[in-house]
């Protein structure tokens, strides 16, 4: 009896730290967005063009790439705890800092010039900790619930992101009411909050491994995870980067209803992903094998509809995409990191440098189908071809493996 009671005592504590820790993960979503659906306001308000903000929030994306896998090493070596509070205290000073840069610069405190210049250091801030916070959250929740467990961990972390992403368009267009800078304001707050909880959360360190040479690079333990994150975020980026074009050849949308619509998709994938990743992933409604075969045949779905100047088709297909995300993520994310155990931090983090390659591509693609005069949802679409087929290949080769 004292047994069970103390298992099941172990068992709440470890239920709460990893609620605690998907809290952390989410707060990079709802800061993502809400800075996302202040720019307008911010551009109507200020003298920096939307221009000026999107190379300052280019600079934070880019540093993603090379500080991610550094951060996921990190991880694996001292434990995460050090790099979620790193990860919290950067967003603090980045969403503080711009709030307080925009109000000097509204009080005529600074000029256009030196707030650009204060606002691109933050950015430099903001790539350089915050890309560790979600491969962190990831390598803890998985300590939190062992290894047994790493999909219902990572699913957990991918949920929390996407509750970010729900709740933040509709809270941040609220606080943006009451002040333009209410919305960032509050992100700041919010993150220094959560790293007084995270200096609270009982810290897990993995255990010590011997020390052992790899027979190969770790990235060449999973190239094909790697290519199909980066394919899977390139024909995601393309749609981000074309929704508003796509939206206009819909004839029967007005000029003034065009930002609502794009609100309308991006909170309808939100959804839906939240929505797969409780009712499917968590509950293990499908083998691993099946995750990526069927979140690769959804996406190529999903994407030739939006070939369609529909409104109908463009919400039956991004429905149809939130589903196939929602489930191919987590899959190919736990396959990669079963590969090494004792690396799944650099994993993590090597994963999370091909999603950012892959949202830096897609800018690229959306310029060249400009030049080209094409739809750029086909390149999407090739993207999710090439996905599909790299999965099938794949499953093709393992059992090619069994029969042999």
């Amino acid at each position: 009896m004292l047994n069970d009671t103390s298992i099941a005592g172990s068992a709440r504590a470890s239920n709460t730290s990893l609620y605690t820790i998907c809290l952390f993960a989410s707060l990079i979503g709802f800061g993502q967005n809400a800075l996302l659906v202040s720019l307008p306001t911010l551009v109507a308000t200020t003298d920096i063009t939307i221009a000026s903000w999107s190379v300052l929030i280019a600079i934070g994306t880019v540093l993603f790439i090379p500080t991610a896998p550094y951060w996921g090493k990190r991880s694996d070596r001292r434990g995460p705890k050090s790099i979620v509070l790193t990860a919290l205290l950067g967003l603090s000073l980045c969403f503080s800092g711009m709030a307080a840069i925009l109000y000097a610069l509204d009080k005529a405190l600074l000029t256009t010039t030196a707030a650009l210049v204060l606002l691109a250091m933050l950015r430099i801030v903001y790539g350089v900790t915050v890309s560790g916070l979600v491969p962190a959250c990831q390598h803890w929740a998985i300590l939190t619930v062992g290894e047994q467990h790493r999909l219902s961990a990572i699913t957990s972390i991918s949920a929390s992101l996407s509750m970010g992403r729900v709740l933040s368009p509709v809270l941040a267009v609220a606080l943006i009411k009451l002040d333009p800078l209410f919305a960032i304001t509050v992100v700041g707050f919010a993150a220094l909050g959560l790293f007084v909880v995270c200096l609270m959360t009982p810290a897990l360190t993995p255990k010590p491994m011997a020390h052992t040479v790899l027979d190969k690079p770790i990235t060449m333990t999973i190239p094909r995870y790697l290519i199909i994150a980066l394919l899977l975020c390139s024909a995601l980026g393309v749609l981000h980067y074309s929704l508003t074009p796509l939206l206009s050849a819909v004839s029967s949308l007005s000029a003034e209803s065009l930002s609502d619509w794009v609100g309308y998709l991006l909170t309808l994938s939100a959804i839906v992903t939240l929505a797969t990743q409780i009712g499917v992933v968590k509950k293990k409604k499908l083998s691993l094998e099946q995750m990526l075969f069927w979140g690769g045949l959804l996406l190529m779905i999903g994407y030739s509809l939006f070939l369609f100047a529909n409104i109908t088709a463009y919400l039956i297909g991004i429905s149809i995409l939130s589903v196939g995300n929602a489930i191919l993520t987590p899959a190919y994310t736990t396959k990669a990191m079963s590969k090494q155990s004792g690396h799944q931090g650099q994993i993590s983090g090597l994963l999370a440098t091909s999603h950012t390659l892959g949202f830096a591509l897609s800018a690229l693609f959306v310029a060249a189908s400009t030049s080209l005069f094409i739809n750029p949802l086909w390149f999407s679409v090739l993207f999710a071809v090439a996905l599909f087929t790299t999965i099938t290949s794949m499953s093709f080769q393992r059992g090619l493996e069994t029969r042999n």
